[in-house]
């Protein structure tokens, strides 16, 4: 998510080039920047892994209540993260406005930043360990 973040910033520092949202042949969605009428770059929209968390909250509310809370706040910042990424998808594209962009990029940037502190925080609660390497790029 963070390269395209600095893929839209790319686009916004140089008006000339644009940006798309490209569909795969299995339906998977790709950024895609345009330079001089040709693919400068394309990156793949990734997917927020929210499931086993989310399916798992009811029985972690019986047996550890702290953990419980805790777990519904990661859940939460995961849902934001997938917010992120679909306000991507929706708002890339055609007519778009680079006020409206730099906008994004501002709320994408800190929503990640929170997410992480999110996550960090709780993975280190339950493992008494730091985070040391996830996969939120």
């Amino acid at each position: 998510m963070r390269h395209m973040i600095e893929t839209i910033e790319l686009a916004i520092e140089n008006p000339e080039t644009s940006l798309e949202i490209r569909s795969g042949v299995r339906g998977e969605l790709y950024l895609r920047h345009n330079k001089d009428g040709e693919a400068y770059s394309q990156s793949p929209f990734g997917k927020v892994h929210n499931d086993a968390l989310s399916a798992n909250l009811l029985s972690l509310a019986e047996i550890d209540q702290p953990v419980f809370d805790e777990a519904l706040e990661v859940s939460d910042a995961l849902k934001e993260l997938d917010h992120v990424l679909h306000s991507m998808v929706t708002h890339i594209g055609g007519d778009f406005e680079y006020t409206f962009l730099e906008g994004l990029v501002e709320f994408a940037t800190d929503e990640i930043a929170d997410c992480e502190k999110t996550l960090s925080e709780f993975y280190e609660r339950i493992t008494g360990q730091a985070l040391k390497e996830h996969r939120l790029r």
